[in-house]
């Protein structure tokens, strides 16, 4: 059974980590494919307990300027270790005030590629405390996850927009 995972994004980050990689020698087959990186110190450490066509609800967090909310659904397709901190976009290490560095690069693959407009959680309805899906991946409980489906297709209306394999 997949699991779901709440993937959060920096608005600044989002363009890149749509767009994908550059760089075919460092990342191969994963060029022009969505992508996200685990940074040091991020929660979880690190990507184990992934497995492949897991479903990343990847949303962009606030910021002044910029809605929150669910903006893509993508699978996830693997991982790598950072060799040098050279493969990461300048953008990436830029987090507010502080620069980090990055442990692992997350590499997926479209679902939905983009919500349009993107998914702006209620939390009410949803029954989770925003609290909750604080760091950089977070795995859904099962209860917590069909409340994630149903408000996504709930969202999507009669239309059936968000209907894509999740």
């Amino acid at each position: 059974m997949r699991s779901f995972w709440v993937v959060n994004t920096n608005p600044d980050h989002w363009e890149i980590c749509e767009e994908g990689p550059k760089d075919q020698g460092v990342h191969g087959d994963n060029v022009g494919k969505p992508w996200h990186g685990l940074p040091e110190g991020s929660r979880p450490s690190s990507p184990k307990g992934v497995n492949r066509d897991d479903v990343f609800l990847v949303r962009q967090t606030s910021r002044p300027g910029s809605e929150s909310g669910v903006k893509g659904v993508w699978l996830f397709y693997d991982y790598a270790m950072v060799k040098s901190q050279k493969d990461v976009p300048e953008e990436w290490k830029r987090h507010e005030k502080k620069l980090r560095d990055y442990r692992w690069f997350i590499y997926c693959r479209p679902s939905t590629r983009i919500l349009s407009p993107l998914y702006k959680e209620n939390w009410s309805k949803l029954g989770i405390h925003h609290g909750r899906l604080t760091g950089t991946m977070i795995r859904l409980k099962e209860k917590e996850k069909r409340s994630y489906i149903e408000e996504l297709l709930r969202q999507g209306g009669s239309g059936g927009r968000y209907r894509e394999p999740i």
